[in-house]
């Protein structure tokens, strides 16, 4: 059971670092992982640069607060959101776990590794691992395991923020609004064990977009360009809600992410030339 008191979190280590002097009042929980191989490595990095989380969730469900909730930290990075086109920082309180992210398969091992070659940490095994997709395009990879108990640590945290910060609507990845630029928590992580948390997801706010094709049909594709592969196909006038806007060497693209309906899914992505804001 957790309880927040003048914006930190009990029971919970107290570990500062750097932040903005910005105060925030959050409409999102943005969720990361660290990509390292042990909690102590990534705070020690963490002290060391520009970055930080407010919270930070280790493999056993233990918690580290950088970062009062009612402060601005450094953890998004460039990235965009139904209506905010820059600096989601500014309206986010965001969350990491331990978590190696990608790994690499060498015999039943698998490594975390930074350069190829270059593997950093422990091994891990084999019930340590998912394979899978990510939803925002690529190959195929291995993935470490969000292991139960920090899963469901993840979850009283963000049930707690939600019910003392009345103004945070939705629980999204790194990856969802930092498209192009990141994959983390990416597809090893449970999103939809969350949405309850947030029944309507922000669709209130209504971020819609109509299809301006006339006479012709719009492919969605599965990734953010006309080479990744269709995943569907929308009529001229056709309602979607538009998500987040892709990345490509730092800089926003046109290809926007797109959810049919209210349940805030990711469909996939279209070319915002053919769409016009309702």
């Amino acid at each position: 059971m957790f309880t927040i008191t003048n914006h930190l979190l009990t029971p919970a280590r107290q570990f500062p670092l750097r932040h903005g002097s910005q105060a925030v009042t959050p409409r999102y929980i943005v969720l990361h992982y660290d990509a390292g191989a042990t909690l102590a490595g990534s705070l020690n990095h963490l002290r060391n640069s520009n970055l930080s989380y407010h919270m930070l969730i280790d493999r056993d469900g233990s918690s580290t607060q950088c970062v009062p909730f009612n402060r601005k930290a450094w953890h998004a990075g460039r990235s965009n959101y139904r209506d905010i086109s820059e600096d989601v920082n500014a309206h986010a309180i965001g969350i990491s776990m331990a978590n190696r992210g990608a790994v690499n398969k060498y015999g039943d091992r698998y490594w975390l590794e930074y350069e190829v070659g270059q593997r950093i940490g422990d091994p891990l095994t084999a019930d340590q691992v998912v394979r899978g997709y990510h939803p925002n395009g690529g190959s195929e990879r291995y993935w470490e395991r969000f292991p139960n108990t920090q899963v469901a640590a993840c979850r009283e945290i963000c049930r707690s923020l939600i019910e003392i910060y009345p103004t945070i609507v939705d629980v999204v990845g790194h990856d969802e609004i930092a498209i192009g630029r990141k994959v983390d928590p990416g597809p090893a992580f449970p999103m939809a064990s969350l949405y309850d948390l947030v029944p309507d997801r922000g669709w209130k706010e209504r971020h819609l977009y109509r299809v301006n094709t006339p006479g012709e049909t719009l492919n969605v594709r599965r990734g953010p360009g006309s080479d990744t592969d269709i995943n569907g196909v929308l009529q001229h006038g056709q309602l979607v809600y538009g998500r987040s806007f892709a990345y490509q060497n730092g800089t926003a693209t046109k290809w926007l992410s797109i959810s049919l309906d209210e349940r805030h899914v990711q469909n996939g992505f279209v070319h915002a030339d053919h769409l016009e804001k309702v």
